[in-house]
């Protein structure tokens, strides 16, 4: 596309596209403010408010949908926009004319969150859009303290804390990519737990007996599963079958990992595998994982029930298959999450595969009460519709691992389950409407 353009031209491009994609986000956060004021304004209050999904919730399930991101991160952007609508104006003019990217529009409303008088607001919004200018191609970290030191100016109870190293602390966890049944773990701790994990490894450590064939870092690394498992000591893998340490009663830890019986059976079978709410790991590690001691393989059965609640197995099959919520754009875990049938078993839906679903608690909610509608077809696919009549269709995370995670039907029965699906969805749209009407009619009685 660009492969005749000079090496000016080519930086002239990369300019104007930076431009044209602050304008482009401005616009989005801009429909969104919209939104916000009309459904979920915060400064008009609304009984729904202290409802466990309030009209907030409702505004950033469809956010999160037209874009297929996380309801977290719809959020965030609703509050960016209602920001710039009633407090940053002027900022949001020069967002909208492409003259400060989202970054730095993003970096202005974290600082600024703190000012509270509005005229105070306005005056350091203008401060800020007159310094604009100076801070062009500034580093994140020499904007924040330009910032900082003008809002300190106007109020020093509004410049945002300094974030601390203690503030940082974390715990990452994640499968190395090397074919290994290995995982990486790394994050900052505070010192005394950190002290203290470190000398219970060293105790671990220390229980095998001298004949024990591993580093001290491997027997370390491996220290980590006793502590998990609760144990006083570590098996030792030593060769000596008198070994005390080579007969320690693990406690039981559940991991769900799913395969495909090909992958667990076949040494060549290099289809993928995965770890519940861990993640997708090599069939080589699958096969590793299966052969371990006290491993169990099960293989999942589908048995529809007439009942509400499903079977353990259909239960099973039904967060295996989904593996997270299955509303657009959240990433919760299945096995965390409620089970919904699509049609509602109270007007016949079955407790079955193609009925079915994993939902987190809010998207469960957001269905019940607020408007959305679905329908779930045999494959596991399923049809959102948005109390707006827009449609986002989601697939089963499991589809491209494990498609046979999906029971097939006789065409008759797909049809009927369609047309079953859509006439309740219809009637629920009918009543809502003669609801709504009688509710108007009442409100406002004819003249008689």
């Amino acid at each position: 596309m660009f492969d005749s353009l000079a090496d000016g031209e080519l930086i002239d491009v990369i300019s104007s596209s930076q431009r044209a994609e602050a304008q482009a986000a401005a616009r989005r956060l801009a429909a969104i403010g919209a939104l916000v004021d009309r459904h979920a304004d915060p400064e008009q209050q609304d009984p729904r408010d202290r409802f466990a999904v309030d009209r907030w919730d409702e505004v950033a399930a469809q956010v999160a949908a037209a874009q297929g991101i996380t309801h977290a991160l719809a959020s965030h952007q609703m509050r960016y926009s209602y920001v710039l609508r009633h407090r940053l104006r002027a900022v949001a003019q020069r967002f909208a004319a492409g003259d400060i990217d989202f970054r730095t529009v993003a970096l202005i409303i974290g600082r600024t969150e703190l000012l509270e008088d509005d005229v105070l607001v306005a005056t350091v919004d203008a401060a800020i859009c007159e310094a604009l200018p100076r801070w062009e191609r500034w580093s994140v970290k020499r904007i924040t303290a330009a910032l900082d030191a003008l809002i300190y100016r106007h109020d020093r109870d509004a410049v945002r804390r300094t974030k601390t190293a203690t503030d940082d602390r974390h715990l990452e966890i994640r499968p190395l990519d090397t074919g290994d049944p290995l995982a990486e773990i790394w994050g900052v701790l505070q010192t005394p737990h950190a002290a203290a994990l470190d000398k219970r490894l060293e105790q671990l450590v220390a229980t095998v007996c001298p004949a024990d064939p591993r580093t001290k870092a491997q027997r370390r690394a491996d220290a980590i599963g006793a502590l998990t498992q609760g144990l006083d000591r570590m098996r030792c893998t030593c060769d000596d079958a008198d070994c005390a340490g080579g007969t320690i009663a693990d406690t039981p830890v559940i991991v769900h990992l799913v395969a495909n019986q090909d992958t667990l059976e076949d040494p060549e079978n290099s289809a993928p595998a995965q770890v519940s709410g861990f993640g997708v790991i090599t069939g080589t590690q699958a096969r590793h994982i299966a052969a371990q001691p006290g491993a169990r393989i099960r293989t999942l059965h589908a048995k529809d029930t007439d009942r509400y609640r499903p079977t353990r197995t259909l239960d099973t099959y039904i967060r295996c298959r989904d593996q997270m919520c299955r509303f657009p754009g959240c990433s919760h875990p299945a096995d965390t999450a409620d089970l919904d049938h699509s049609v509602a078993y109270a007007d016949g839906g079955r407790t079955s595969v193609e009925n079915l679903k994993a939902l987190c608690r809010k998207h469960h909610l957001l269905k019940t009460f607020c408007g959305w509608r679905e329908i779930q077809e045999p494959d596991g696919t399923v049809i959102w519709k948005a109390p707006t009549g827009h449609t986002y269709p989601t697939t089963p995370a499991s589809g491209l691992l494990f498609a046979n995670l999906s029971r097939s039907r006789t065409r008759a029965q797909d049809r009927q389950q369609r047309r079953t699906a859509e006439r309740h969805l219809n009637q629920r749209q009918r009543l809502e409407r003669e609801h709504a009407q009688a509710a108007r009619a009442k409100a406002n009685p004819p003249p008689f």
